[in-house]
């Protein structure tokens, strides 16, 4: 792994992972994308700095790592609503 300095502190690599649909970063409700995510990163979190990108996820049902969620999830619900009602 190439290691990256920054006046002589070494930087640690990010790495952004997004989770699909509706996956939530969850124990209790993710499945087992989730649990790989978290199984595989929380193992490298001493050497990579993760961020874990998805579905919106309550903090007390998260697994321990950064989760961040844009709000552009209500827009992708809406529009596979609308999908629906074309069918109609």
């Amino acid at each position: 792994m190439k290691e990256v300095v920054t006046l002589g502190m070494p930087e640690k690599l990010s790495v952004a992972v997004l989770l699909s649909s509706r996956e939530k970063f969850s124990a209790f409700y993710g499945g087992a994308l989730a649990r790989w995510t978290y199984e595989v990163y929380s193992r490298l979190s001493s050497d990579l700095d993760v961020t874990v990108f998805g579905y919106p996820t309550a903090n007390d049902d998260r697994y321990p790592l950064r989760h961040a969620t844009s709000s552009t999830w209500r827009l992708c619900n809406f529009i596979s609503y609308t999908h629906r009602w074309r069918k109609v």
